[in-house]
């Protein structure tokens, strides 16, 4: 968690996108949120938070914290599903790219809870070789479509 921002962090303050050292966590992401929630309402707090949202760079930080293949986003999440915002946190090819993935895992998951322990070593390789798998589709897609001028 980052001290360094959560505690000074307020409704009019701006992100700081980064990928190594200097960034906003998913604590302080969720803690403007709440920030903006209280002053602005659920609805202009969450128009507030996709703009700046998207304006992040290609490859800052928080474009991961999304991704569900990793538990230390499922809080940020949740976050996001109870407040309304998560569907509308993946834009563009990468936010595409996402979504099928975070998708495809919770399928995996939900699969898994139902098989048992058996389907618990097809989560853990489908887990990763799934969202890849996906993932080239999605790309090798878009360029498919883009070398042939259908988009």
């Amino acid at each position: 968690m980052s001290v360094k921002y959560l505690n000074i962090i307020q409704e009019d303050s701006t992100p700081v996108y980064g990928w190594f050292w200097d960034f906003w966590d998913q604590a302080d992401w969720i803690q403007w949120h709440k920030k903006l929630l209280a002053k602005y309402g659920l609805t202009a707090a969450n128009e507030r938070f996709l703009i700046a949202w998207n304006d992040s760079p290609l490859f800052s930080r928080n474009v991961g914290f999304r991704n569900s293949a990793f538990s230390e986003n499922l809080g940020f999440i949740d976050y996001a599903k109870q407040n309304n915002f998560y569907d509308k946190l993946f834009s563009g090819v990468l936010g595409t790219f996402f979504q099928i993935q975070s998708t495809a895992i919770d399928a995996t998951k939900d699969v898994t809870s139902a098989v048992g322990s058996v389907a618990e070593s097809t989560k853990t390789i489908s887990s990763y070789i799934l969202p890849v798998a996906l993932g080239l589709a999605v790309v090798f897609a878009f360029y498919y479509f883009k070398k042939h001028k259908l988009i």
